[in-house]
């Protein structure tokens, strides 16, 4: 399963791992995860929260339980399977991952916004993104602006100028 789920950016692993510590231990269905989200980091607001623990679900950091509470995994998984788990279950983003690999020099944005289109089916392009008040191409931009800038944090590419760059990092894919 792919989630479509992909918040802002934070700057770090570090930044991450703060959010994903901010989600219970154990799920409680009395409380609101995003409630304690929202308190517990600079999250504006629990459609924020929301879409973070989507996220945070794709990387393996939450998990969601019978109840549709969440918790946060009782392990946090080695960084190589958070950039694997990124690729594999965040929607777009081996797409975006493939455009910058196997070219030489950077892919600017616009470039891997047409691998991405060339890629996808019609009936699946434009992606949705939870970005209220932008049209269709404004929305599939800023998500491709946060799936690379997530590829920049997860270590899968870097920024250049100009553009972005495979990292050549090696990825653990097997779940």
């Amino acid at each position: 399963m792919r989630y479509k789920a992909c918040p802002e950016p934070v700057d770090d692993i570090e930044g991450l791992l703060a959010i994903a510590a901010a989600v219970p231990e154990e799920a409680d269905a009395e409380a609101s995860c995003c409630a304690r989200l929202v308190e517990s980091t600079d999250l504006d607001d629990e459609d924020e929260a929301a879409d973070w623990l989507v996220f945070l679900r794709a990387l393996g950091l939450a998990e969601e339980t019978d109840g549709g509470s969440y918790r946060r995994s009782p392990t946090v998984p080695a960084a190589d399977r958070l950039a694997g788990s990124f690729r594999e279950r965040v929607y777009l983003a081996d797409e975006v991952l493939d455009a910058l690999e196997g070219v030489d020099g950077p892919v600017d944005a616009g470039g891997v916004l047409e691998h991405v289109r060339a890629t996808l089916p019609e009936r699946r392009w434009p992606p949705g993104t939870g970005t209220a008040g932008l049209d269709a191409d404004e929305a599939a931009r800023e998500r491709l602006r946060r799936l690379l800038a997530w590829a920049v944090v997860l270590g899968l590419a870097t920024r250049v100028d100009g553009g972005y760059v495979s990292s050549g990092t090696h990825i653990d894919q097997t779940g």
